[in-house]
């Protein structure tokens, strides 16, 4: 599990009150200040070969599966893959509005064409989380 780096981890760890730790830096290198030192400052690629080395004389490796329904992100321009990672920000809170918004296509006042895209919108608004 690493809730800095993936948004469903991130929410497993919501869950079940686990620390988000950082395990890259903003370059794509390990952190300095991890608790294995011997991966800190290595390229994300080099990492993970390492730690799969390190794993396996222990018995803790398990092995490598497809994931039949994964999706990698890839930078559009490089090809290069995305990792998510947590970073300060700021954000609007759009709960309240979206409820109104949606009430307001509810009851009529305003009117979505074609009709059959009410739906779409009350999941859409009723979705947000701030």
């Amino acid at each position: 599990i690493t809730p800095a780096h993936d948004a469903d981890d991130y929410a497993c760890a919501q869950r079940h009150g686990l620390p988000v730790v950082q395990v890259f830096a903003p370059d794509g290198t390990v952190v300095q200040d991890i608790a294995l030192p011997e991966f800190a400052g290595m390229s994300r690629w080099r990492a993970r070969e390492r730690v799969i080395a390190a794993l396996k004389p222990t018995g803790a490796y398990l092995g490598k599966h497809d994931a039949e329904q994964s999706v990698i992100l890839r930078c559009s321009r490089s090809g290069d893959v995305i990792e998510p990672m947590l970073m300060p920000q700021w954000y609007v809170q759009c709960g309240k509005l979206a409820q109104q918004a949606d009430g307001l296509v509810q009851t009529g006042a305003i009117e979505l064409l074609p009709g059959r895209q009410r739906a779409v919108w009350h999941n859409w608004m009723s979705g947000i989380e701030d």
